[in-house]
């Protein structure tokens, strides 16, 4: 009998965990339930498939219970919670610590992948440490058989953050928990997920397109990071297997003394310090359930266990860490003194509603970090009374809407929405950040609806607007009218608000104007070279270059680019310069010119072109509008010249427009 289902944790794409009490054994079981629907196959298939495997490195699964439209999978409990709530509750890892961990995730990998099973969801929050002292691998409900080892999946589940690039191409394999382990090894070191603040299409991008993320060289260890970069190849083919990274040197030792002595005394340690301190991630309330009873949907409100009242001001010191629900009566904590809300410690909090009237003279609210937080609605004339503030919303991941009543935050100067993947929803009334202030609203993926009644977002006068490409309604009643300043991307609906593009193609203006008097400003100086880093520091914008004798000798100077300085009209180079630069020469588009036309209206009658006595230099180029005033272009000795190329074929090139060509060299090479 399974009795007094509680603290729930969200572990799998398929159902939720809970920890339970079975009674015939007297000890707590986790139990996963799942509904039975269109995958019911599939689902008891898992089962029967999880109850197989038999390591201390895996989470045991004890047996299936069948409870109407749900299956309920019961499973071993571990008392000291995942790695993810080990590190949330402020425990740092050591390289030794981080070693014994990996071991125990290869002793379990190994295992499943030699019966051909991919786990498919590697992360800390899937990785549970045992009193023990070993790591278990949990959370089943992705895992698949295989015909044998090289089989694919052409299926995509886990978390986006920790997915290869071969399952965005539906070739996922057993390699593919490999790469999903590197990860997790980046962010148990570093406390971060690489891609965290990512939205889901820009985490495929960068897994995608970019380079793998590494570890520190000058923070971790030589052979941690050589480690996590063999689990990191985006060539699944070249990526290193779990029999290969056991004889890695950074686990080898590790692994052989686990296998030896059947625990990590480190590990051991590490339970003895966490035990019982690990939160789950979103606990749910407690429920004494027989497996007959059916449970049905419940709405967020329903579902939330620990839900605290504010009625009056005493109330407030019920709040708590483990508090789920925070609903504020109308009128409350207004005390001029009472003038900040830390919001940080309510790690479980899933929805906070603030009656009308509430908390005027608070300064600042600041909800970061919390990944259990789904709602939030705000009254009238709510933290109103206080200038200078600042509201910011920001890495919340399972907040879904926003709604803030009349007259609320009317006095802050920056109002941010930041790296809120599920937010859907934002409704603001009148007046809400009405106030002079700068606007963030970065990284909302799923955002599809932005209103704000009258004079809502009214002074905004900064405003970056960014990553919000579901966004399809936005209706603001006089709102972003008074932007000074506007950095806008991928931007959905907003980019249609009025005047917003205005002010980016009036800002861009300026920029350019700016940038052309920076210019025109170089172009009036003089560059002194005495040495290669004189030269490497030069403006591009400069006028006139003047090298001294006997210098930029350096063997790695070997190619003089004069195309880098838009503005050269003029360059003096003293004796035995460049002496390594003897093989190409290469100068850009309309250099040595005031006139950037193709045809010059007159010509420069000083102006001589002379490449002289230069028995290496193979090639000669420039670009169009080079020299198109000059009177002479003189070519002699230059018996190594294979080929000169001026201008373009395609377009007008006017290089040496009026000059006349004097080649006075064995031209049998010339191409």
């Amino acid at each position: 009998m399974i009795t007094s289902l509680e603290n729930c944790w969200v572990w799998g794409g398929f159902g939720e965990v809970y920890k339970a009490l079975d009674k015939g054994s007297g000890m707590y079981v986790a139990v996963k339930k799942a509904k039975l629907f269109a995958n019911e196959k599939e689902l008891l298939s898992e089962s029967k498939l999880l109850m197989k495997c038999n390591s201390p490195f895996i989470v045991r699964y004890k047996g299936v219970v069948h409870n109407e439209n749900e299956l309920w999978i019961i499973m071993e409990f571990c008392y000291c919670g995942s790695l993810a709530a080990c590190i949330c509750n402020g425990n740092h890892l050591t390289k030794d610590e981080l070693r014994e961990i990996a071991s125990c995730c290869l002793f379990g990998l190994y295992y499943l992948h030699q019966h051909n099973i991919m786990h498919r969801d590697i992360k800390p929050d899937n990785l549970f440490l045992s009193e023990s002292g070993l790591i278990k691998l949990g959370d089943f409900g992705l895992a698949v058989q295989l015909e044998h080892s090289c089989s694919r999946r052409n299926t995509q589940c886990g978390t986006s953050w920790y997915m290869a690039p071969e399952v965005y191409n539906e070739r996922t394999e057993l390699k593919s928990d490999v790469w999903s382990l590197g990860i997790t090894l980046i962010e148990l070191a570093e406390g971060q997920n690489p891609y965290a603040g990512l939205s889901s299409a820009a985490v495929m991008k960068a897994i995608l397109m970019s380079e793998p993320p590494s570890l520190s060289s000058s923070k971790w260890p030589a052979e941690f990071v050589d480690f996590v970069s063999k689990c990191l190849v985006k060539n699944v083919k070249e990526r290193w297997s779990v029999k290969q990274l056991m004889e890695h040197p950074f686990v080898k030792d590790s692994v052989e003394t686990i296998r030896n002595t059947g625990k990590s005394s480190l590990l051991a340690g590490l339970a003895d310090r966490v035990e019982g301190k690990s939160a789950p991630v979103n606990p749910s309330k407690e429920m004494n359930v027989a497996p007959a009873t059916a449970i049905g949907e419940k709405s967020a409100t329903e579902d939330i266990a620990k839900r605290v009242i504010v009625k009056c001001n005493k109330d407030f010191v019920s709040l708590d860490e483990n508090v789920e629900g925070i609903e504020v009566k109308k009128g409350v904590c207004n005390d001029a003194a009472f003038d900040e809300w830390e919001m940080a410690e309510y790690v479980r909090l899933r929805e906070l509603i603030v009656g009308d009237e509430c908390f005027q003279f608070v300064k600042d609210l600041k909800i970061v970090g919390l990944n259990a937080l789904e709602k939030v609605e705000i009254g009238k004339e709510c933290f109103c009374k206080a200038n200078g503030g600042v509201f910011e919303m920001k890495d919340c991941e399972k907040l879904k809407s926003v709604k803030i009543g009349d007259g609320s935050f009317v006095g802050v100067v920056s109002v941010v929405f930041e790296n809120l993947n599920m937010l859907k929803t934002i409704s603001l009334g009148d007046e809400v950040f009405g106030g002079e202030l700068k606007l963030v609203m970065k990284n909302l993926g799923e955002l599809s609806e932005l209103t704000g009644t009258m004079h809502a977002l009214m002074h905004v006068k900064e405003a970056e607007l960014m990553e919000m490409p579901k966004l399809k309604k936005c209706v603001l009643m006089g709102g972003l009218k008074n932007v000074k300043s506007v950095k806008m991307e991928n931007a959905g609906k907003l980019e249609s608000v009025k005047g917003l593009k205005e002010v980016m193609d009036e800002e861009k203006r300026i920029t350019e104007e700016k940038k052309a008097k920076e210019m025109s400003a170089f172009a009036r100086q003089t560059a002194e070279i005495r040495s290669i880093e004189d030269l490497k520091m030069v403006s591009c914008y400069i006028g006139v270059i003047v090298v001294a004798s006997n210098c930029c000798n350096d063997s790695e100077l070997q190619t003089l680019d004069l195309g880098l300085f838009v503005n050269l009209r003029e360059l003096k180079v003293g004796d035995e310069c460049f002496g390594n630069v003897n093989e190409r020469v290469v100068i850009g588009r309309n250099c040595f010119t005031k006139c950037k036309n193709a045809y010059p209206k007159a010509m420069n009658q000083k102006g001589h072109f002379c490449l002289k006595n230069c028995p290496q230099i193979r090639e000669l180029k420039m670009g169009s509008g080079s020299f198109n005033e000059y009177a002479v272009c003189e070519i002699e000795n230059v018996p190594s010249l294979e080929g000169i190329e001026m201008g373009e074929l395609s377009g007008k090139s006017g290089n040496f427009y009026y000059a006349s060509l004097e080649l006075k060299s064995d031209s049998q090479r010339v191409k």
